[in-house]
């Protein structure tokens, strides 16, 4: 401390200042003196004081990145050799300014971290403040770069920290270790952060003996760069400041995978059917490791779908090598589907692969929807015909397609070729046979040829299609056809006889089968027959696919022991072939037996039966051999029958029993049919005319009655039964039997329908004989019958050989009862007939037809019916009851509308002119209704009339009805008090109800104004159904005016009647300030006059009387007080003397005549306001 000195006034201080500032670390001792004037002894000052330096130092540690996946390198002093600078722990020591540090992280891969530790060591003996920052770099240049090397990776800095913000990808964590214990424990860095993303810094003290290790860890997210453009800066203080500054470097990168995509759009794709595997469109997804140095892990972490498959195993990729990864697509639903599949890159990095598609349904229609049935119809042999079938691609991609067939092997061989599948056996091809791509809405035709070679039955089989992602073929169109010909042919080409009497005759029966398309003609060559042969018929029609029955019948002329006849031929020619087509000849062979029988052995058997009806005799054969005999009896005659074969016992004997049923009457009739012989002809006569008519005399009669049929009958029928027995013997029956009429076809047909409703239905028509008849129907009604029952049918009808037909009948009643009838049909060649009886009940008639009807209260709807009329012109018609005409005519006189009924009062029904001698007659309903339906509901009813002559006729009417439309009003106008009150009338139209009942009168909201009766009684009743109950009758309602002041006022009149219905009436008065009323004539003399006047207002009201002329006076005094709605005269006196005076009263005088004005005006109240009444007053003679 140098030599100093001052001069100080007494009373006064002096601050000495010590500057301690040592050499060397050691502890300093000093004694300064203070010399004082005036002052004997010194002043002496002790300073104690030791020397230390700051011996803390900040070393780097080198690490490896945490995962292995980047490149990094240590730090390095600026301006001093690392060589030289290894810490007592094995790392590098770093300098503090004027030098500065990087620590350079290398390559980092993102989603990885390589960390740096920097230690702070304080082997001092004291404790060591530091404090902690991150900065930009002081170097504006620098900086700059490190910010735009950041910018690229998504932003290095954030904008809370502005460019002092430490990056988000750096971290800072801070550790104390102690050295003793060698325990860490984190700093607390309250309103600091140790993360990257914001403005960092740390404060604190390194005890003695203890460091402070800082761990800087590099986690890039993306592409970031470290490029030296910030500064982690360390300030270590005790007594002097050394501060070191680590600049950073480093970068994120993305491993050096290549994916082949990122996004990758399937597009529309067919959705597989429910039941097939899926048909996936497919994608390869190639990865290449680009790095050339480090392999990379590659792995899927998809979860999967049901639509989408990755076939991605965990893998390792060496440097420059490649892996392809099939991704398949299925889609399941008509739908779009968005996937994003990750993979995860060395553990750390995801790459997210996003795949679009699209599912839709295959689409292949046909553009014409009505070509799903293509028909060739009938095609013949040896043409060809060719269908087009256009088929379009509707769906959103591109189809392939293939057509097939079924039983066919795709496999092998083309679509479409010959006898590969069901098409083909029917001899149709189909075009193109090759499969083709269909682009969306592209079309190809599709030919389909049909060339029969043969005939084919019809037949129907299904071109099929496999298109988009279904496997198995489906249905396109369905395809028919059949190649029509002639195919024919004999069930038998020999026709064995036996043996048979000579003279006799024995038939067998042969069937000519059409199994081809075309009816085919045929005709039996005659010459080919020989003389023991004949055939029926000779020729004819055979329809196609049916078969023709001939009788082939062997009548030997005399004995012969081999009667043969071969070469019969039958000619058959299509009946639509061209003219010049081949016929083709069929061959048949008859060969038989022809016996000589004795006329000593012929047995007779007599036969009676019904025409169609059958008896059977039984005759015994005996064998008195030992051998047990099997005979085939011979029968001869169309009327006969019997079994084919008969056993006989050995030494025993058997019954055969022969059966007659005659096919036609015969002129003799046997007592088994004539009992019923009356009943027949009658019907015979009714439907065949005069020849069935004789034909039926003869059978009742005998052979006296012959008209044109019964004179071609025979007598009787004959026949004959042969058995040849195996000895050479044989056994002959004559046969004759006899015919009578016919019975009814079966038991009466009983029938029900309603009245006026018609029923159709059917009789069978037999035809019992090998060829077509034609009958002539004749309807007959039984007695009792009503003129308008009707039972109609056709004329005739026409019956197949052997066969039946329905006749259809139509009958209509319209009366209920009971109606029989018999229907006949006759053949009017053979005078052959059949009829059916019938009983038909006619029931009571249903509703003929519903009718909706809607009207408004008191206004009428209508509806006009309509019915037939089937009586001749010139029966009557009767209106009344259904029993009789005479006795409904008369209650329809006494009761006018007794003919019909309805359960609603407000409907009636009118006839509408005459029916009588016209097709139909035309009758009016009319609904008026009296009351409204509540809610609109419809009211069912039913009406009804009656008809003597044609029954009773129901309908059914739904009826609504709404609310009257009709608006009454009534308009008053008056004065306020005018006497007397004006009265108006309400005039409506009453129509007759059930009952006479009093209308209840009601006004709405004034009723003080607005006056009329609280009860009106009904007008009388008139005869029901009379026109002038329906018209209606005029009820009249008095209403009266009468306001309490000037104004319009308007209400409603509501007239009630439970039976009548409801009125209403709007009312509308007008009321206008009082009018003045007079002259009153007041005589002299005294005597008073009484002047009318009443109080309005429905409460007492007090009234001031004033006279303006002094000759008059008011008796009774200026004021009164009146009781609402009373009368009251005011009296007043007129007096000549006064009025001879100076004339000052006001008022005035003409010809001796005084006059004068009475004013009434309403004192106090609400009523105080109105304007007064005046009354005109005249005094004199």
């Amino acid at each position: 401390m140098p030599r100093r000195s001052s001069h100080r006034h007494e009373v006064d201080d002096v601050l000495v200042e010590v500057t301690f500032c040592p050499r060397e670390e050691r502890l300093h001792n000093f004694n300064l003196t203070c010399a004082v004037r005036k002052k004997p002894a010194k002043l002496n000052i002790n300073i104690k004081g030791e020397g230390f330096g700051v011996h803390a130092r900040l070393l780097l540690e080198g690490e490896e990145s945490v995962t292995g996946g980047g490149t990094s390198t240590l730090a390095l002093p600026g301006g001093v050799d690392a060589g030289g600078c290894v810490g007592a722990r094995g790392g590098y020591e770093l300098s503090p300014l004027p030098n500065f540090n990087t620590i350079d992280f290398g390559r980092v891969y993102i989603n990885d971290r390589a960390r740096r530790k920097v230690t702070v060591v304080n082997p001092g003996k004291f404790n060591v403040d530091y404090a902690l920052f991150y900065r930009a770099s002081t170097s504006s240049g620098d900086a700059a770069a490190a910010r735009a090397g950041g910018g690229g990776g998504g932003g290095l800095y954030d904008s809370a920290g502005g460019g002092n913000g430490m990056p988000s990808a750096l971290s800072v964590t801070a550790t104390t270790v102690s050295a003793m214990s060698g325990a860490a424990a984190a700093v607390p860095a309250a309103g600091t952060r140790s993360s990257g993303g914001g403005a960092f810094s740390l404060n604190g003290t390194v005890r003695r003996g203890e460091r402070l290790e800082l761990a800087l860890e590099f986690a890039p997210l993306s592409e970031a760069a470290l490029d030296g453009g910030g500064e982690l800066v360390c300030a270590l203080a005790m007594s002097a400041r050394h501060t070191y500054v680590l600049r950073l470097a480093g970068r994120g990168a993305h491993p050096g995978l290549r994916f082949s995509f990122l996004r990758h759009d399937f597009g529309p794709c067919f959705v597989t059917p429910p039941g097939e595997p899926p048909a996936a469109e497919t994608a390869v997804l190639r990865v290449a490791n680009a790095d050339a140095a480090a392999p990379l892990s590659l792995d899927c972490d998809f979860a999967g779908h049901r639509c989408l498959r990755v076939e991605c195993a965990p893998a390792v990729i060496a440097p420059g090598a490649e892996v392809d990864i099939p991704i398949h697509f299925a889609p399941r639903e008509a739908k779009g589907y968005a996937f994003s599949v990750p993979f995860l890159v060395n553990g750390s990095y995801t790459v997210k692969v996003v795949l679009l598609g699209e599912g839709c349904p295959a689409r292949l229609e046909l553009a014409n929807p009505s070509q799903r049935h293509v028909s060739f119809g009938m095609v013949p042999a040896g043409a060809t015909v060719t269908k087009v079938v256009r088929v379009v691609n509707r769906s959103k991609r591109a189809m392939a397609l293939q057509l097939t067939q079924e039983g066919e092997d795709t496999g092998g061989g083309g679509a479409g070729s010959a006898g590969a599948g069901a098409l083909a056996a029917r001899s149709v091809t189909f075009s193109p046979a090759a499969a083709l791509t269909l682009a969306p809405r592209q079309g190809v035709n599709v030919e389909l040829t049909f060339a029969p070679r043969a005939r084919l039955a019809a037949f129907s089989e299904t071109l099929l299609v496999r298109a988009g992602a279904a496997a198995a073929p489906r249905a396109l169109c369905a395809v028919s056809g059949q190649s029509v010909g002639m195919a024919v042919r004999l069930a038998q080409n020999a026709l064995p006889f036996g043996t048979v009497c000579a003279g006799a005759a024995k038939t067998l029966r042969l069937a000519l089968e059409n199994e081809g398309d075309d009816p085919v003609r045929f005709a039996w060559d005659a010459a080919t027959l020989g003389p023991h042969f004949t055939v029926a018929p000779m020729d004819g029609l055979a329809a196609p696919l049916r078969s023709v029955t001939f009788d082939v019948t062997f009548r030997p002329r005399a004995p012969h022991p081999d009667v043969r006849q071969e070469g019969i031929t039958l000619v058959a020619a299509s009946a639509v072939a061209a003219a010049g087509a081949a016929p083709t000849r069929l061959a048949l062979a008859c060969t038989g037996i022809s016996v000589e029988q004795p006329e000593e052995s012929v047995i007779k058997l007599a036969f009676d039966a019904r025409v169609r009806q059958t008896q059977t005799q039984s005759v015994t054969l005996t064998n008195p051999t030992d051998r047990p005999w099997y005979i085939e009896p011979v029968v001869t005659g169309d009327h006969w029958s019997g079994d084919a074969q008969v056993s006989v016992p050995a030494k025993g004997s058997a019954q055969y029993g022969i059966t007659f049923c005659p096919l036609a009457m015969t002129a003799a009739v046997g007592a088994g049919a004539a009992a019923g012989a009356a009943t027949g002809a009658a019907a015979a006569a009714a439907a065949a005319g005069a020849a069935a008519a004789g034909a039926a005399a003869a059978a009742g009669g005998g052979a006296a009655a012959a008209g044109g049929g019964a004179a071609e009958r025979p007598q009787v029928h004959r026949g004959g039964l042969f058995f040849p027995l195996p000895d050479g013997n044989g056994i002959m029956y004559a046969m004759t039997g006899t015919a009578g009429p016919p019975l009814a076809e079966g038991p009466p047909i009983e029938l029900a329908t309603p009245a006026k409703t018609p029923l159709s239905f059917a009789v069978p028509v037999r035809n019992w004989l090998r060829r077509p008849q034609r009958f002539d129907a004749a309807v007959r009604l039984g007695d009792g019958a009503h003129a308008s029952t009707q039972l109609k049918g056709a004329s005739t009808v026409e019956v197949p050989p052997l066969g039946a037909k329905q006749y259809a009948l139509r009958f209509v009643a319209y009366k209920e009862g009971v109606t029989t009838a018999q229907v006949t049909f006759t053949c009017p060649h053979t005078g052959e007939y059949q009829f059916h009886d019938l009983v038909i009940t006619a029931g009571e008639p249903e509703v003929q037809e519903t009718i909706a009807m809607e009207a408004s209260v008191r206004n009428a709807a209508r509806h006009v019916i309509t019915i037939d009329n089937p009586l001749p012109p010139s029966a009557a018609i009767t209106l009344g009851s259904v029993t009789a005409p005479a006795a409904a005519a008369a209650k329809a006189a006494a009761a006018p509308d007794a003919w019909w009924q309805c359960s609603n009062r407000c409907v009636r029904l009118r006839q509408l002119g005459a029916m009588a001698g016209r097709h139909e007659g035309a009758f009016e309903i009319e609904y008026r209704p009296l009351l409204a339906a509540p809610g609109g509901t419809a009211e069912a009813v039913t009406l009804s009339f009656a008809i003597a002559e044609l029954g009773t006729y129901k309908y059914a009417l739904r009826l609504v009805a709404t609310p009257p439309r009709e608006a009454h009003a009534l308009r008053f106008a008056t004065a306020l008090g005018a006497a007397p009150a004006p009265v108006e009338t309400l005039a409506v139209r009453v129509f007759n109800g059930a009952e006479a009942a009093p209308f209840e009168c009601r006004v709405e909201r004034h009723p003080q104004f607005f006056r009329a009766p609280a009860r009106v009684a009904a007008p009388a009743l008139l005869p029901p159904g009379s026109a002038a109950a329906w018209d209606g009758q005029i009820l009249s309602v008095p209403v009266a005016f009468e306001p309490e002041a000037p104004g319009d006022l308007e209400d409603t009149l509501v007239v009630t009647s439970p039976i009548f219905g409801t009125y209403r009436c709007a009312l509308r008065g007008a009321c206008g300030p009082p009018v003045p009323q007079g002259p009153f004539r007041v005589a002299p003399g005294g005597a008073a006059r009484d002047v009318p006047f009443r109080n309005v207002f429905a409460a007492p009201q007090e009234f001031a009387f004033t006279v303006d002329n002094a000759a008059f006076a008011v008796v009774g005094g200026a004021r009164a007080t009146i009781p609402g709605k009373t009368a009251r005269a005011i009296q007043v006196k007129y007096t000549a003397a006064a009025a001879a005076g100076d004339g000052s009263g006001g008022g005035g005088s003409s010809g001796g005549i005084v006059a004068a004005q009475l004013i009434v005006q309403c004192v106090g109240g609400a009523n105080g306001g109105l304007p007064p009444w005046v009354f005109y007053l005249q005094g004199g003679e």
